[in-house]
């Protein structure tokens, strides 16, 4: 796993890299509520002022949240 949080003035930005291992159902798939109640989340807190882009990569599962 890859995590990085950098913040300059125009916010800050949180990426993490997940490897999905083999044989693992992929996220995609899945039905979980976490990243749709974090996009709730952050447009309640920061309307407007935020993303959250979600992306699998070959066998990575990017994630960037970007607050500003």
């Amino acid at each position: 796993m890859k995590i990085s949080l950098t913040s300059n003035d125009d916010g800050i930005t949180f990426t993490t890299a997940n490897h999905i291992a083999s044989g693992l159902v992929k996220q995609t798939q899945q039905h979980g509520n976490g990243l749709a109640n974090l996009r709730k989340r952050l447009g309640i807190i920061y309307p407007g002022r935020a993303s959250l882009e979600t992306a699998e990569e070959g066998n990575d599962y990017n994630v960037k949240m970007k607050i500003f």
